[in-house]
């Protein structure tokens, strides 16, 4: 089992604001064409993601995926991913997803 997390910024809120934000992200142009190279350059830079085993997976405007197998190694005492580590992954995957963005 993999865990993947996912943060999309032009995305927020449920219902017809998704919809309406899906629609608008699939039609954005972002303001830097290689926002996908640039972040991907940046991620292998990432000493903390390269020791937790974390892999990034799709990336588009506005939005960032990030990836990690469980293992012992990042793990709690009852053996679930620790939530630092989710967290860690989470501020990754938001900082990466605002970052395709900027100009």
């Amino acid at each position: 089992m993999q865990i993947d997390v996912y943060v999309n910024v032009m995305e927020n809120g449920s219902g017809l604001e998704q919809l309406m934000a899906a629609a608008t992200a699939a039609s954005f142009t972002p303001a830097f064409a290689g926002f996908e190279a640039r972040v991907r350059q940046s991620f292998v830079r990432q000493g903390a993601m390269a020791l937790v085993g974390a892999e990034l997976g799709e990336v588009r405007p506005g939005y960032c995926e990030i990836a990690l197998l469980p293992r012992p190694e990042v793990s709690q005492q009852h053996g679930y991913v620790h939530a630092g580590i989710l967290a860690t992954l989470v501020d990754t995957a938001g900082g990466y997803a605002g970052f395709t963005l900027f100009p």
